[in-house]
């Protein structure tokens, strides 16, 4: 009789028992003696069944009756019988515990080899098994895959079977081989200890690679964008089907509107407008692409100066028309509070920012079927949300939430939430690079719209953040972001779309200078304004206009 005594847990993702023979036949002499573990304690098992389960090498399925020979310590016992070693090769197995109806519990799967036995099968070269390479490397990578023990104990436990199939020690040279690492010229003690720094760095470049961190990213210029008016910005969105931007301004009259810009993707062309008369300082709203269709969805005043929430479609060089039958989409609960929203197109949801400072996830297919539930909400303080330091821009992606908050004369924030556990998790001061590196012009900065993009090619993300520069009248905006690696290559492919190819300055802002020596403007190929001479000029044979024999500026188209 042969016992084989292990540990199994029905908590640990992997079980170790290293390496289990049983020879076909040796029914009823063949004992597994396993303590079930729960968390690292042995498990009670009064009142419950235990049952052996596997599927053998040929996918033969075999449930039998096990015994709980010591219920509160966990002690289950199983003698194989002929079924469960009718096939050679490696079999996978459990235990599992039930009541008289269901099963309640079970351990994670082990495996043991039934080996050849001389009763069902002959002799072969006076050997009486026979173990594969191929049965070798399964074990092998049950420790290397589930951490099942370091390499030397594997080799300890399967020496003499190497000994006899593998006599010119070819493998074995491969994997002690294994361990040393020719690129970066490192021996490893053991070939788990190899792999473990592998995943180390596979780990770290993969951190590097799809990294969002709010805390340490380095915010990056986008582009600039043409709107219409040269006001502040307030809020802007991206359509990812065309990269076009939407961005809201108001439109300085009383009672106040609102109007959108469409903008190319370069930031560079203003395409249309849409006008949204009486419907607040457009501080945030939402966008939802259905088909070919932009939908604007937004707060406005009706003719009774009532609020309310409106889904409309975006028409270009338009003014919204309110004498239409608009639906209002407001919940009960908010009918009577200040809010605007905003549109997580990606998750299908609903951000209303409240006026308090309240925000609210939901549903937007609630909002559009008249259902008032709140999914998850986070109280942003006042100190955020006042005269001094103003909202300036709200978005959600999935559950997290990021607030925009500062002002022209304090610092630029953005806040981090986790709108599940209502916790803050990061708090980060924005500093932006300028035109000059001393500030921005007129030394003017006042922060303006915050968006959440993904890229639908890559999946990259990026979290876009408004600034707006330059004096009263002379207002223009910038868009910066972070980004995961790779993400900002996006923007400067859209933006390169539509730059002048052409240097007329050099990179320092002067013009160029007439090549030495050079007799013919007809040989002068590259374009640009060019400074020269008089003395230069008179070396010139090919002057349009050689009555003038001072200095020059010329330009070459």
């Amino acid at each position: 009789m042969t016992i084989y005594q292990f540990n199994l847990s029905t908590t640990e993702p992997n079980n170790s028992i290293g390496l289990i023979r049983v020879r076909q036949d040796d029914d009823e002499s063949q004992i597994f003696k396993v303590t079930i573990y729960e968390n690292g304690s042995p498990k009670n098992l009064t009142g419950v069944f235990a049952e052996f389960n596997m599927v053998d090498a040929k996918d033969h399925v075999i449930v039998d009756e096990a015994y709980i020979t010591d219920g509160p310590n966990g002690l289950v016992e199983y003698h194989l019988n002929k079924a469960a070693m009718q096939s050679v090769g490696r079999c996978k197995a459990y235990f599992s515990f039930k009541n008289e109806d269901d099963v309640l519990f079970s351990t994670k799967d082990f495996s043991y080899n039934v080996i050849w036995s001389a009763l069902s099968h002959p002799l072969h070269h006076g050997c009486d098994y026979v173990w594969t390479i191929a049965d070798l490397i399964e074990n092998l990578k049950d420790y290397i895959e589930h951490a099942m023990g370091d390499f030397d104990d594997w080799f300890e436990s399967v020496k003499d079977i190497l000994a006899s199939i593998d006599p010119g020690g070819v493998i074995l040279k491969e994997l002690l081989d294994a361990r040393h690492s020719t690129p970066f010229d490192m021996k490893h003690s053991t070939l788990k200890e190899r792999l473990d720094y592998t995943d180390a760095l596979v780990k770290r470049l993969e951190e590097l690679e799809n990294s969002f961190d709010l805390a340490t990213l380095e915010p990056m210029f986008v582009s600039n964008l043409a709107t219409r008016r040269n006001a502040v910005l307030q809020a802007f969105c991206i359509d990812t089907k065309t990269s076009q931007y939407y961005a809201a301004q108001s439109d300085s009259q009383t009672p106040e509107g609102f109007v959108i810009s469409q903008i190319s993707p370069a930031g560079s062309k203003l395409l249309s407008t849409m006008n949204f008369p009486n419907s607040g300082h457009g501080t945030t709203f939402g966008m939802e692409r259905e088909k070919d269709t932009i939908y604007i969805w937004t707060i406005t005043n009706n003719c009774a100066d009532e609020q309310r929430l409106i889904r409309v479609p975006y028409v270009k060089n338009s003014t919204l028309d309110y004498s239409t039958d608009l639906k209002d989409y407001t919940p009960a609960s908010l009918k009577n509070i200040y809010f605007t929203p905003v549109v997580d197109m990606l998750h299908n949801t609903m951000l209303i920012r409240r006026g308090d400072g309240l925000c609210e996830l939901r549903h937007l297919d609630d909002i559009k079927n008249g259902i008032d539930k709140v999914l998850y909400s986070v109280q942003v303080p006042i100190t955020e949300n006042n005269d001094d330091r103003p909202m300036q821009g709200a978005v959600s992606h999935g559950t997290t939430l990021y607030w925009y908050s500062g002002w022209s004369t304090n610092a630029v924030k953005v806040f981090k939430y986790d709108m599940v556990s209502k916790k803050l998790l990061i708090t980060r001061e924005f500093e932006f690079p300028n035109e000059t590196g001393n500030g921005f012009t007129d030394d003017y900065r006042e922060p303006e719209g915050l968006a959440y993009y993904i890229n639908p090619y890559t999946g990259k993300e990026s979290l876009l953040m408004g600034i707006t520069s330059g004096d009263s009248i002379k207002r223009y905006q910038m868009i910066y972001a972070i980004h995961q690696r790779g993400a900002q290559e996006h923007f400067d492919s859209l933006r390169a779309l539509e730059s002048q190819n052409y240097a007329y300055f050099r990179g320092d802002g002067r013009a160029h200078g007439i090549p030495t020596g050079l007799t013919k403007l007809s040989d002068l190929r590259r374009t640009g304004v060019y400074y020269l001479t008089a003395e230069m000029g008179a070396l010139l044979t090919d002057l349009p206009s050689p009555q003038f024999k001072k200095c020059w500026n010329l330009c070459r188209k």
